[in-house]
């Protein structure tokens, strides 16, 4: 499976939406609206992006909270803050790292096998990452 691809107005850092992903939910809007616009993308649909990375621990606290309930695992993290990564699997969002430590990526493809099953589990724990379906809002691709 290709890695996600950050859409083109993130601005640089640990954070990012992947391109692509959006639905317009408004989760991040509601969770941390400082952190988070909307652009009209190339492709001709409303995108969201990370225009501000968080600087300081409540916005930090703001970019977890809308990672952590946006629907579709759009708002992806791809530091190695070791701390930050920790925090998103204990929230059952490790699958959003792109660069998680064995020790994590273990925990996290154990937490896989639990929320959905045999095959997911076993994909993730083979080394794959997510399962391969495409998932349904990803039609256009």
């Amino acid at each position: 499976m290709s890695a996600p691809t950050p859409h083109r107005a993130n601005v640089p850092g640990d954070f990012y939406v992947e391109d692509g992903c959006c639905t317009m939910c408004g989760v991040p809007f509601g969770e941390a609206p400082e952190l988070f616009g909307q652009c009209d993308d190339s492709r001709g649909y409303m995108h969201c992006f990370v225009k501000r990375q968080p600087q300081t621990t409540s916005e930090l606290s703001d970019m977890l909270s809308a990672l952590q309930f946006s629907e579709f695992e759009c708002i992806r993290y791809r530091g190695t803050d070791r701390l930050i990564q920790l925090k998103l699997v204990e929230l059952n969002c490790g699958e959003a790292c792109d660069h998680l430590p064995t020790d994590l990526q273990q925990r996290v493809n154990r937490d896989v096998w639990k929320r959905r099953g045999f095959l997911a589990g076993l994909w993730a724990e083979l080394g794959f990452g997510r399962a391969p379906e495409k998932p349904w809002w990803k039609f256009w691709r």
